[in-house]
């Protein structure tokens, strides 16, 4: 019997990550292909909108459903549309970053996450389907003591100098440096790209 596991559809970071609609439920092998970009989140998306309007396109609301089998290229496994949990655990309160971390700073927040990112992109082209994303996650956790966007900000630049290393050392990060090319924008260059001058006069033209 394939072992089942939750596939967030859209990742962990956005708002209630682990509502039904970013979730579905996947076999172990499939889940490996989906983190691996085998099947693409594309797809992935199309099968989770088949599965909740199956027979019906034009229900604005899904119905529970019982275990679909799909049969195809996108997914050979077995995918369940609603999972119900019984027990008396409640949810956890997402906690907002507190002034003083890194995740309060938005252009720092924004800057470590597209390195965290970039090293992601750089890891899974290394190890393919044994690829995890939540583990280097767990590294800077249990480096610095945090969550990352939970680090002091005082540490932003270690923490930052930490994950380009990371990054670096990856196979494809060594290949790109050996041809002389850029693995990550220095914080400078991400600041200057993402930050707009707002114009000291605004309005109509004068006539």
């Amino acid at each position: 019997m394939s072992t089942l596991e939750f596939h967030h559809i859209h990742g962990k970071d956005g708002a209630d990550p682990h509502r039904p609609e970013n979730l579905i439920y996947v076999c172990k092998n499939c889940h490996g292909k989906i983190t691996a970009w085998e099947i693409s989140e594309a797809d992935v998306v199309l099968r989770k909108r088949i599965i909740t309007y199956e027979g019906n396109p034009n229900r604005s609301s899904a119905t529970p459903s019982h275990v679909v089998n799909v049969i195809g290229s996108v997914n050979t496994g077995t995918i369940a549309n609603e999972v119900h949990f019984h027990g008396k655990t409640a949810r956890q309160p997402r906690i907002s970053p507190p002034i003083g971390t890194t995740g309060a700073d938005a252009l720092k927040r924004n800057y470590l996450k597209h390195l965290i990112d970039r090293y992601h992109e750089f890891a899974r082209a290394e190890k393919g389907e044994s690829f995890r994303y939540q583990v280097f996650h767990q590294t800077i956790k249990r480096k610095y003591g945090a969550k990352w966007d939970m680090i002091p900000v005082h540490q932003f630049e270690d923490v930052c100098e930490y994950v380009q290393e990371r990054i670096d050392k990856t196979a494809l990060g060594r290949n790109r440096k050996s041809k002389g090319q850029k693995n990550y924008s220095s914080f400078a260059e991400f600041i200057e790209k993402y930050t707009k001058t707002v114009p000291e006069h605004v309005g109509p033209p004068d006539r």
